[in-house]
């Protein structure tokens, strides 16, 4: 069901009470047998509103879950939605196929080739890495047709029993979250994306509440937060877990995944109109991170204080 669909039905619904509470009224003065009855029935349409409501809540939150993925992710295969308009095996659009296409080999011989297993993982990582040059138009369009064959499936139920088994091991809970993020990217655009972003940042959140100085799933709660739209009042949220990843950093040597830290903490204070802070994190980044071009695009962009709406 839709979320117009379920409006439409909350409407239908409430319109519905107001005729039931009327003839109630009507028939506590006449009926008293038949006003017990029809109280009855106001109960029941009450509850249904309520579970109608509560649909159309998680209906919201999944669609917006569903455009949390990390940033590379999303940037890197936007032009390559794997919606129900493209066809499943038609190429990227002005991309020439530089492979045969996994599915032309056979089925049984993806799964069972070692060699691109390795593959599939080598490009997952470039994905979400964000690097532009180990992530082009190619390794695009081979990923894309790597999961659309049985060897992701293969190994998402390879990992989710070895997790069962070593629960512990945050690296597989780690690898266990980005399968979960390369499913997403396999399935048209909807609820469903949300439910496998939902099961990414449940391994995530685990690891950061087990282990309070791992930095990376610190990072990606937040970031994966900071996707959410505005009235499911993430932003906050999503501040701290950045916020704390930043703080984890600042005790570790620098990285070039770093940066992307600063980016994003910048934009959710933006987002919350304190331009001080965010001018204090892109200044920092730019400090700890002087080869980021990024980081000093974003402070070059980032407005006066006195152009905000006065929260400063």
């Amino acid at each position: 069901m839709t979320r117009l669909q379920l409006l439409q039905t909350v409407v239908l619904a409430a319109v519905a009470v107001t005729a039931v509470v009327y003839w109630v009224d009507r028939a506590v003065a006449t009926q008293p047998t038949a006003a017990a009855e029809l109280a009855g029935r106001l109960d029941r349409v009450d509850d249904s509103i309520e579970a109608l409501q509560q649909s159309l809540q998680e209906l919201s939150a999944a669609s917006a879950a569903a455009a949390a993925v990390p940033a590379p992710a999303t940037a890197r295969v936007s032009d390559r939605e794997l919606s129900e308009e493209s066809s499943p095996d038609a190429p990227a659009s002005g991309v020439a196929a530089t492979s045969t296409p996994v599915t032309d080999r056979g089925e049984n011989s993806a799964i069972a080739d070692a060699a691109t297993e390795e593959e599939f993982r080598r490009l997952l990582d470039a994905m979400l890495s964000g690097d532009g040059d180990q992530f082009g138009a190619e390794e695009q369009q081979r990923f894309w047709e790597l999961t659309r064959t049985p060897l992701l499936a293969k190994l998402l139920t390879e990992l989710e029993s070895e997790v069962e088994r070593r629960p512990q091991d945050e690296d597989l809970r780690m690898e266990l979250a980005d399968m979960y993020v390369a499913k997403l990217l396999s399935v048209p655009a909807g609820p469903e994306r949300g439910i496998w972003s939902n099961k990414a940042e449940a391994q995530w959140r685990h690891i950061a509440t087990e282990n309070t100085s791992h930095w990376e799933s610190r990072y990606r709660v937040g970031e994966n937060l900071s996707y959410y739209p505005a009235f499911l009042n993430k932003t906050e949220e999503a501040t701290q877990w950045l916020d704390e990843a930043l703080q984890l950093q600042r005790q570790l040597p620098a990285e070039p995944r770093h940066a992307r830290t600063y980016l994003r903490l910048s934009q959710m204070y933006q987002q919350q109109s304190k331009i001080s802070e965010a001018r204090a994190v892109l200044e920092e980044g730019v400090g700890r991170h002087p080869a980021s071009d990024e980081l000093r695009t974003a402070l070059q962009r980032l407005p006066a204080a006195d152009a905000t709406s006065g929260k400063e």
